[in-house]
């Protein structure tokens, strides 16, 4: 899957009708070199989507991805 091809969503796009549709996630962990990782999903229609969360104004973004994905809890 080139990154081209997922839709980037916004805080405002996760919405449960969106959870719904959702069959896979990946998480890419945050580089050491500033980048801030995502969350990538796939929809059981195949479409790609990718989160970044740049407006959650948080360092830590995934602290704040564990909260708002839950299936990224342990």
């Amino acid at each position: 899957m080139k990154f081209e091809d997922r839709v980037q969503l916004k805080l405002s796009d996760l919405t449960e009708e969106l959870f719904e549709k959702i069959v896979a996630y990946g998480f890419c962990a945050p580089s050491g070199m500033g980048g801030p990782g995502c969350v990538i999903m796939i929809a059981e229609d195949g479409g790609s989507y990718q989160f970044y969360g740049p407006e959650l104004n948080n360092l830590n973004y995934h602290r704040e991805w564990a909260s708002l994905f839950s299936v990224l809890n342990p």
